[in-house]
């Protein structure tokens, strides 16, 4: 049949072309053609829905600003106890930094004022959570404990959010032996604010576990000219981190993430000056 049409149709016809194509199709080819195409459209439409994402700055963002302000007013919301993955503790001790530290963990806030005990005549200390009303608060949390192999970060794990302490179940040991409802004191910012006679406000550190995006939404930009911004994205879910992102930047902060867990805003107004 192949040398009959050859010797039949002319090769420069549409049916010798047609001819042609059925007799080399390759059903595993087509199908293989067919599932890239369809894997690189579903590529392509992940990238743009992706987009906006913040892409990781190209260098230090937090020691470039320290040394482009010197001494610098700061807020540091979720303190821990000052030292267990703290980002921001050596700029607080060497560049002689002043500010409020707020921890709403009972044992967890006094380790961490004795940590800062060499500094504070030039600190605050508030035994509180930052939430959008003031009052004793659900919060969920792991008990203070001497367990073996308890991860360094186990009683970091304190948040308003249930569901993000829950995630973390299957990798701490003896969760469940641990996992528990508390209570703790809560303090809206603008109460914090006033509280501390705070009318100059250069740094926020926020890291709360999943309520990063509720405080951001607190923070009187129009009040307050903050230049630096640093909040944990990892635990917000992709709609409130978007919208984190979109905050921002209306408040005219250029985005970046530390290439971890963090999430760094620099104001517009001084980002050349620390680049």
């Amino acid at each position: 049949m192949k040398v009959f049409l050859k010797r039949v149709l002319p090769r420069d016809s549409v049916l010798y072309s047609l001819c042609r194509f059925v007799y080399n199709y390759k059903p595993q080819i087509y199908v293989t053609a067919v599932a890239s195409i369809k894997a690189y459209n579903t590529t392509l439409l992940l990238a743009l829905e992706n987009r906006w994402l913040p892409k990781p700055w190209k260098f230090d963002a937090v020691n470039a600003y320290a040394k482009y302000r010197g001494k610098v007013e700061f807020i540091q919301i979720g303190s821990n106890n000052g030292i267990t993955g703290d980002p921001i503790s050596d700029y607080i001790k060497n560049n002689n930094w002043t500010g409020v530290l707020i921890e709403p963990v009972p044992y967890l806030f006094e380790e961490l004022k004795n940590n800062y005990s060499n500094f504070q005549d030039r600190l605050l200390f508030e035994n509180s959570a930052i939430a959008n009303k003031n009052g004793k608060l659900k919060f969920y949390r792991l008990k203070k404990s001497d367990l073996p192999g308890l991860p360094e970060y186990y009683d970091q794990l304190g948040s308003f959010n249930k569901e993000v302490v829950l995630t973390h179940r299957n990798c701490i040991p003896y969760f469940f032996d641990l996992f528990f409802e508390d209570y703790v004191n809560a303090i809206t910012f603008k109460d914090l604010l006033e509280k501390y006679n705070i009318d100059r406000l250069d740094f926020v550190h926020i890291d709360t576990e999943g309520y990063d995006y509720e405080i951001l939404k607190m923070l009187p930009f129009s009040d307050l000219n903050i230049e630096f911004i640093m909040f944990e994205h990892k635990h917000l879910n992709g709609s409130d981190y978007k919208q984190a992102v979109k905050l921002l930047k209306q408040n005219r902060f250029k985005i970046g993430t530390n290439g971890g867990a963090d999430t760094i805003a620099i104001k517009k107004s001084i980002y050349n000056h620390i680049t």
